[in-house]
């Protein structure tokens, strides 16, 4: 699943004007370089966020990005860094704009943290005073050192920028640092040559309001409903794949009673295990089970090839390798604060005619190959959620389904969902042209 937390709140602090507050503008600016006559010319960016209703999910997120989507940029070389600190001190965002003439809007500015509060300095060892007030180091109660040495780099193109920062997200969630948000800036800011870059801003009238992008990994694979042992190990809410051979066990060939109780030791069939006379002959063909190949704590659940077939007569397994899927029903608007299931059905792209008792183009199936989706705006095209580990679609005994958070979408926009499907030999991404609105 992934989920979006907006900013709370931000301002661009300058230092050729260091009483200037601009917390209600519509973009932040980074920038870099001298003014000749004036001094340092350099504006930096302060950006906070609510992270407050996070311990109260049901799985923390595994990764978190931050999201600034770019407006312009100005004389940027072809390789800059754009450094990212977590700030130091509390602050206020302030209600002023840059083409304001007076400075008596109180809240952050370059010299101010809050009204007649000046920064503090020692954090910065930066030359000049004012800037903002940022950690580069922390050490732990536990006498660990950690360092944030967070930066982004171009090269020769600026674009949007979305960086990884989930190490500081865990340090404020557990509370080992204050969450105060984080401060941006160019690296060498001081001494490199004149350059800006810059970005919408919480109070744009847009929908690229800044935010962090949390990745939660809810992945779930058991058709069958089955009990897996409490010691196997997960990849990615998966079961590491290659210890169970492809064809090792047929379906049908582990009959009922064919292996006597207690004959399998719990968990594992290592060599020797198989005591003769324990399973009745032919029940397992020559060689179908090689000496420890199958391990309590490693069955590929990912795996093309299964230990199981059909569920039962409403969900069956397909071996195919081209598989289609299709979103079971999706409306045509979604209250913004939803979070629903969305189930997904999944046929074969190429039904073979033969007779059965059951629709040829039926959705009641399961596949072991892997589905992803992501989310586009409808008019746009741009992608509101991507493809990744987090995204991808899970299957119980109702069948394949993701768990979507309706947050992530802006209010009054319109959207479609893509279903990307992954296996050995290819990939495909299947449209669903069907439209919704969050509302």
């Amino acid at each position: 699943m992934i989920k979006f937390i907006r900013s709370e709140k931000n301002n661009t602090i300058y230092s050729l004007n260091e009483l200037l507050n601009t917390g209600a503008d519509e973009i932040c600016e980074l920038r870099s370089g001298a003014d000749l006559t004036s001094g340092p010319d350099i504006a930096r960016i302060l950006i906070k966020f609510d992270i407050n209703s996070v311990n109260s999910y049901a799985k923390l997120p595994t990764n978190v990005y931050l999201n600034l989507k770019i407006i312009e940029k100005t004389e940027l070389g072809d390789n800059f860094e754009i450094e990212i600190f977590p700030i130091a001190e509390d602050w206020d965002a302030g209600s002023g704009r840059f083409i304001d003439t007076e400075n008596n809007y109180p809240g952050s500015s370059w010299k101010f943290k809050k009204e007649n509060l000046v920064w503090g300095n020692e954090h910065q060892n930066e030359i000049i005073s004012g800037g903002g007030s940022w950690l580069t180091e922390i050490t732990t109660d536990t006498n660990d050192l950690i360092k944030f040495d967070k930066t982004v780099k171009f090269v020769n193109v600026a674009t949007d920028l979305k960086v990884n920062i989930t190490d500081v997200f865990q340090l404020w969630l557990n509370n080992t640092i204050p969450n105060y948000g984080l401060l941006l800036k160019l690296k060498n800011d001081i001494t490199i040559h004149k350059s800006s870059v810059k970005f919408f801003a919480k109070n744009t009238n847009t929908i690229y309001e800044p935010y962090l992008e949390l990745h939660i990994e809810d992945y779930l694979f058991n058709p069958c409903n089955e009990l897996i042992p409490e010691n196997t190990h997960f990849n990615s809410g998966s079961i590491n794949s290659g210890s169970l051979n492809t064809g090792s066990i047929n379906s049908g060939s582990l009959n009922s009673g064919s292996i006597n109780s207690g004959s399998l030791n719990s968990g594992s069939l290592n060599s020797g295990s198989l005591n003769s006379g324990s399973i009745n002959s032919g029940s397992l063909n020559s060689g179908s089970i090689n000496s420890g190949s199958i391990n309590s704590d490693s069955i590929d659940l990912n795996s093309t090839t299964s230990t199981t077939e059909d569920c039962d007569e409403n969900l069956r397994r397909l071996n195919v390798d081209e598989v289609l899927p299709k979103i079971k029903q999706i409306k045509k608007e979604y209250d913004n604060s939803s979070i629903v299931r969305i189930n997904v059905g999944v046929r074969e792209q190429y039904p073979v005619k033969k007779f059965e008792n059951r629709m040829r183009f039926g959705l009641e199936n399961y596949t072991n190959q892997k589905m992803y989706y992501s989310v586009i705006d409808a008019e746009t095209e741009e992608i509101i959620i991507d493809y990744s580990s987090s995204t991808q679609v899970s299957c119980d005994s109702k069948g394949h389904f993701f768990t979507f958070d309706f947050n992530v979408c802006n209010l009054g926009r319109m959207y479609k969902f893509l279903i990307k499907t992954e296996n050995e030999s290819y990939s495909d991404v299947h449209i669903d042209n069907r439209i919704f609105k969050v509302i």
